[in-house]
């Protein structure tokens, strides 16, 4: 693949047009396979790409024949892989390791991931009930037979010696977040719990001598459960069983750590800033060179309300403070809000046109607008005064940023401009800075995207 071709591939991902076919995966990644790493970076990858990204830097051992993978690039792929699994949908993961398996890969570090993402995972009870014939051929491909077998044994003892509690910990405990869970888990799928102090376990148990003990477990797994041991069941009462009357589950909410979580919890309940989260979030993005003027919605809208509260806001604010350490030159304007300069709370209305205006006079680089797009006053005028620009011959970028909780948000009607991105926050601000840097340099997306590999390299201020 020459130059171009790559620009053009790469830029096709980023806008999710197409995926990759099996011989273009294969071509990226012998032609380079730093750069074809770095792909899971990218926004609006469909997450069976990045899945079988992750399967082929997981199986190819080798940079060529006899010659390994550098162990600075195994981690540093280590780093996007971390960064990439949590965001994708388990049953995507788990189809991608059992196609490893299925193909024989078990080398070192197959075998630690595969672990490393059944054993700490918060959801492990509710993937335990819901995959547990998958999770049980993955746990024995992952560790061997030999090794499966002596933790069962192992597991089993009600007070292990430190020896036996050293050997669980060198295969499955090291990468547990509730070893108590772990263990239940673990002997769950081997068909060896007897009781559990997890309700969903004891529920999958309990309902193999009373099927109405499994009340509130999904659909699938009560009908895979009638299916030997209650022939007779009807479908009907097996739904009404996984609708009604769900299983109460003492799981403590997890805590966001990301930037957007703190931020929001600074608004809710006034806790103090993560400042690590900030500093981490600066390091991952690299500096830009330009004038950038941010255009901030602080109106009433989006303020959000019930588990979207303060996410709007969170975002936008997230995104300015991180941006403002990492750009030559920014200067920003306020839509609404009070008047408190960092941080202000949302109120009052949203009247954008004249914001752009004053943005355009400053003739910056390129004028960033967070909004959510609810346009209350003048609506339209954002959009008459774009048309205005353009007309006029003034060729400043300008770029709507909408804020969303999740990626499947709804977005029509909320378009104030012809360049708009979708951005939750979740995986950090990378891909903000990724997609309006491509969009203003679409032939230079290859450097781009490796520029995103230097962290911790770059001089913030």
């Amino acid at each position: 693949m020459n130059k171009a071709h790559t620009n053009t591939l790469i830029y096709r991902l980023l806008n999710g047009d197409a995926p990759l076919s099996d011989e273009q995966h294969d071509a990226f990644l012998s032609k380079d396979r730093q750069l074809y790493a770095a792909l899971l970076r990218l926004p609006n990858l469909s997450a069976e790409t990045a899945m079988a990204i992750i399967q082929r830097l997981l199986a190819v051992t080798e940079m060529a024949a006899g010659q390994a993978v550098p162990e600075s690039l195994r981690l540093q792929e280590d780093r996007l892989i971390v960064e990439t699994l949590p965001h994708l949908p388990v049953d995507t993961v788990l189809a991608g390791f059992l196609n490893l398996l299925e193909r024989r890969v078990n080398n070192q570090r197959t075998s630690g991931w595969i672990r490393a993402y059944i054993f700490g995972a918060p959801q492990l009870e509710s993937w335990a009930v819901s995959h547990r014939r998958d999770l049980r051929r993955l746990v024995r491909h992952a560790l061997g037979n030999p090794v499966t077998l002596t933790c069962l044994h192992k597991f089993v003892i009600e007070n292990p010696e430190p020896k036996t509690t050293a050997y669980l910990q060198r295969y499955v405990l090291r990468y547990a977040k509730n070893a108590t869970l772990v263990r239940d888990v673990f002997l769950f799928l081997f068909g060896k719990l007897k009781q559990s102090q997890f309700s969903l376990l004891n529920a999958y148990l309990a309902a193999r001598q009373d099927i109405q003990a499994g009340k509130g477990l999904p659909f699938k797994v009560l009908r895979g459960i009638a299916g030997t041991f209650h022939t007779n069941i009807s479908q009907r009462r097996l739904r009404r069983l996984a609708s009604r009357d769900k299983i109460k589950r003492e799981i403590s909410e997890e805590i966001d750590e990301s930037l957007v979580g703190s931020i929001r919890r600074y608004y809710r309940s006034g806790e103090q800033l993560n400042a690590q989260a900030i500093e981490q979030e600066m390091a991952r993005i690299p500096y830009w060179d330009a004038f950038v003027y941010f255009i901030i919605d602080a109106s009433a809208s989006m303020r959000g309300f019930g588990n979207r509260e303060y996410n709007n806001i969170a975002i936008a604010m997230g995104i300015l403070t991180v941006f403002q350490k990492c750009i030559r030159q920014t200067e920003h304007a306020w839509i609404g809000g009070s008047d408190d300069e960092n941080f202000p709370q949302p109120m009052g209305t949203t009247s954008i046109a004249p914001a752009l205006i004053e943005a355009v006079q400053q003739k910056p680089d390129v004028i960033i607008l967070i909004s959510d797009g609810y346009e209350n006053i003048e609506q339209g005028d954002t959009a008459a005064v774009f048309a205005g620009l353009e007309q006029l011959g003034i060729q400043i970028p300008i770029v709507q940023i909408i804020p969303a909780f999740t990626e499947r948000d709804r977005i029509e009607n909320r378009q104030l401009l012809p360049t708009c991105f979708l951005e939750t926050g979740q995986r950090g601000f990378l891909s903000t800075w990724l997609r309006i840097r491509a969009h203003l340099a679409p032939d230079s997306i290859e450097a781009l995207l490796r520029e995103t590999l230097s962290e911790g390299r770059w001089h913030c201020r």
